[in-house]
């Protein structure tokens, strides 16, 4: 409860982001893409996530599962750009 509490905190003292148009209704919303991600939390002597890859299209669902520690809430972070990754990409990517 403590980790969820302190993520809120962290997250409600950033500033916000500037405001932006809208996106284009008529375009297709881009694909996902990760490729190669490694993540290491600071301090840490061993990766909390090692060479993920993935491409989620437009439409598609997937699952972030696993059990306590396997690194769920770390490659959301990593998605989101809370964390930086050691190596790897993360991407969207639109068709055309």
């Amino acid at each position: 409860a403590f980790v969820g509490a302190d993520r809120i905190v962290r997250f409600l003292k950033n500033e916000s982001l500037p405001e932006r148009p809208a996106d284009r209704l008529d375009e297709k919303p881009p694909a996902v893409v990760v490729e190669g991600l490694v993540v290491r939390h600071a301090g840490a002597d061993q990766d909390a996530i090692k060479c993920v890859s993935l491409r989620v299209e437009p439409g598609q669902a997937v699952a972030i599962v696993g059990s306590v520690g396997a690194g769920k809430s770390t490659f959301l972070s990593a998605l989101l750009g809370e964390l930086a990754s050691a190596y790897g990409r993360i991407s969207f990517e639109r068709a055309g």
